[in-house]
């Protein structure tokens, strides 16, 4: 009762008073170390060093976000005329929509979506033209037509 633990590496450290020989201290990398780093972890108990343990870490990583680009039709008759443009991409991607009537640009949320209105001022009627969308240094293209 009352034991002071903690748990000292360099990827994190922690410290806690236990208050029973069932409790036990998790340790919580404060940087996570990458998958297969091999370090040290040294356990101390009220002061005094218990052991030091060799640890490698491991890890499962989540799959890769895709990066994706579409679009949804339908608002070309609108005025003025837009589309929306949405996918997927890993967290903080960077995302870039332009055409010779209309640009925009967003990044990708921690969820790893995203989505943004491209308005197309100007744009002629029933004349075809491209909107090119880049995401994150892939590119994807879309026809569009303003039909009035």
């Amino acid at each position: 009762m009352g034991t002071q633990a903690q748990i000292v590496s360099s990827y994190g450290s922690m410290s806690r008073t236990l208050e029973s020989t069932e409790e036990y201290v998790k340790l919580w990398f404060s940087s996570l170390p990458p998958a297969g780093v091999e370090f040290s972890v040294t356990v101390k108990i009220d002061g005094n060093t218990w052991g030091t343990y060799p640890f490698t870490s491991w890890y499962e990583e989540s799959a890769p976000v895709a990066k994706t680009a579409n679009n949804t039709y339908g608002s070309c008759a609108e005025d003025p005329p837009y589309d929306i443009y949405y996918g997927t991409a890993p967290e903080g991607t960077s995302i870039s929509i332009s055409s010779p009537y209309g640009s925009g640009a967003t990044t990708a949320n921690a969820s790893g979506e995203w989505s943004k209105q491209v308005v197309f001022e100007g744009a002629p009627f029933d004349e075809p033209f491209t909107v090119t969308v880049t995401v994150g240094g892939e590119v994807f293209t879309f026809g569009m037509v303003v039909t009035g």
